[in-house]
């Protein structure tokens, strides 16, 4: 018997794995996938492209997908500076919050004090 003998002189019938049904499933089933794969991308291009703001989408022109790509990254960039600004002024105005009080509180020991020293009975009833 040669090694490039056909399965069915080998076993006496087809070997069901490489039958024209069971491969013509296989491709079916390979189809499909891919079919539902590239849905899939572009169903997140889509959402992708929705997300972004009119400012980043191009004016009258068909959107490729590689410029979706790309605007994306730029608006995230963007989006990254605004919160790195925006902590940072939080910070600033939390700091700023944090002396307020701070003299807040020392003008009310003041007031204290000065009510117990000189004993005026209309300060200390205002404080």
């Amino acid at each position: 018997m040669s090694s490039n003998s056909s399965p069915e002189t080998r076993g006496g019938s087809r070997d069901s794995k490489n039958s024209p049904d069971s491969t013509d499933r296989k491709k079916a089933t390979h189809l499909r996938c891919e079919r539902q794969r590239r849905e899939a991308i572009n169903i997140g291009y889509q959402e992708l492209k929705e997300l972004l703001p009119s400012s980043f989408s191009p004016i009258g022109c068909k959107t490729t997908n590689a410029a979706i790509l790309f605007r994306a990254a730029d608006y995230l960039n963007q989006l990254k500076k605004e919160e790195e600004n925006l902590n940072e002024t939080l910070s600033q105005l939390a700091a700023q919050v944090s002396a307020l009080e701070l003299i807040a509180k020392q003008y009310e020991n003041m007031a204290v004090n000065s009510c117990t020293s000189n004993k005026s009975s209309i300060q200390c009833q205002i404080v």
